[in-house]
């Protein structure tokens, strides 16, 4: 066994979450220590990866968004919304001066990241999976983790930070509590396809279906649908022929686009339930989806990883000055984190039952063409430029109802 060695932090996972998380620490002058069970540079297949205006507007704060440019991954300055018997372009207000959204590969973004954080001074070790937790006092210690070739390590710290996914082992190790769940409600198909020609990201909002469009690295675009859990299983078992029939009679332009691109990857899937868990405990945190998984239809979980490190490592920081308080101050993360992230996650837990909306949201809807700044304000929902109960609210409502009435 190799010799004991003590971190200010350990983080477990060094996706977007957990990268993120120890390059804003390391900066801050900590020692960070981060693990993942993969070996990297590696692909990330359980996701799409739609990176909102708030995503990389963080990016730009990092000093990180021009090296994401200089990947050649398209800015995305225009978002489509086809409702079948209408259609809304625009695209969501900025965030902190980004207007452009993002689709990196997760090969990319993931290596981009991770780059940076060991620049920071972070310690990496891949192929290392984490076995059991060190405890002192009834509080989390360190941990102890097997590698690739068979050797078991440890490492005390001051903090552990599960940054493992929706499945964390490290929630599950330190017991941490679900405080709300919801089944899935639908599942994620897609595939990359070259020669796909896309100005900018789309959507067709069909009854039980989602269909999806996101240019992305190396030229190629990713199409995809999200599909009714009902109907999840069989649509994916057969995607090779069911996705291209699904287009052809939901949405005619879009298969034709996709009869004539090149399909460069096999058909992807993904079905989750969202939740949210306790953020944080004795010696512990929890961050991105290891956290909050949220309903994959507003395709905001890299987006909500960035903002939950930036929360985080402010928290975690504070702590590490604060001494004996530590478990205290970074207590405060979890109201943090839960008064930004609830109000999507509800709105994401109703978007992806893939149900006709309300009547009151169907006038709404049939209000916007002809305001702009309507539609946009909508997008930002997505981009979280825009709160949802802002643009939701009473009062919004009724301006985009008498603006409509006033030019009928």
């Amino acid at each position: 066994m190799a010799q004991r060695q003590a971190y200010d932090v350990i983080i477990v996972g060094a996706r977007c979450a957990g990268s993120a998380t120890a390059m804003l620490l390391a900066r801050r002058g900590h020692s960070v220590l981060l693990l993942d069970a993969d070996r990297f540079p590696s692909d990330f297949e359980a996701s799409t990866h739609l990176l909102w205006q708030s995503g990389a507007a963080r990016l730009a704060k990092w000093g990180l968004l021009d090296r994401l440019r200089e990947t050649g991954c398209p800015p995305i300055r225009k978002i489509t919304l086809d409702l079948a018997v209408m259609s809304l372009e625009g695209n969501a207000p900025a965030a902190d001066g980004i207007e452009e959204a993002f689709c990196p590969r997760r090969l990319v973004l993931d290596e981009l990241l991770l780059e940076a954080a060991q620049e920071a001074g972070v310690e990496f070790h891949q192929e290392s999976r984490v076995r059991e937790l060190l405890m002192q006092d009834s509080r989390v210690h360190g941990v102890r983790w097997s590698t690739a070739d068979g050797r078991t390590e440890e490492a005390t710290c001051r903090m552990l930070i599960g940054a493992d996914g929706a499945s964390s082992p490290v929630a599950k190790m330190v017991g941490a509590a679900v405080l709300d769940e919801h089944p899935r409600h639908e599942g994620i198909i897609w595939a990359y396809f070259d020669n796909f020609p896309a100005e900018g990201m789309e959507f067709y909002s069909r009854p039980r279906r989602m269909l999806m469009v996101y240019p992305t690295n190396d030229g190629q675009s990713l199409v995809g649908s999200c599909v009714h859990q009902e109907d999840y299983a069989e649509v994916a078992r057969e995607a090779d022929t069911r996705m291209l029939e699904e287009f052809e009679a939901l949405a005619p332009s879009l298969a034709a686009r996709t009869r004539q691109a090149t399909q460069s990857s096999r058909w992807l899937t993904r079905s989750t339930k969202g939740f949210r868990r306790q953020a944080t405990g004795p010696g512990w945190a929890l961050v991105g989806d290891a956290g909050v998984t949220m309903d994959p239809i507003t395709a905001a979980g890299i987006s909500n990883a960035f903002r939950d490190a930036d929360l985080l490592s402010a928290a975690v920081h504070d702590g590490l000055a604060a001494g004996a308080d530590i478990d205290a101050v970074v207590a405060r993360f979890q109201d943090e984190r839960d008064a930004v992230s609830i109000p999507l996650y509800e709105f994401a837990k109703e978007s992806g039952k893939l149900e006709p909306p309300p009547q009151p949201i169907m006038d709404l809807f049939g209000a916007l063409p002809g305001q702009q700044d309507a539609i946009d304000q909508y997008f930002g929902v997505f981009a979280q430029t825009v709160p949802v109960a802002e643009f939701f609210a009473e009062a919004n409502f009724v301006r985009i109802m008498s603006r409509q009435s006033q030019t009928a």
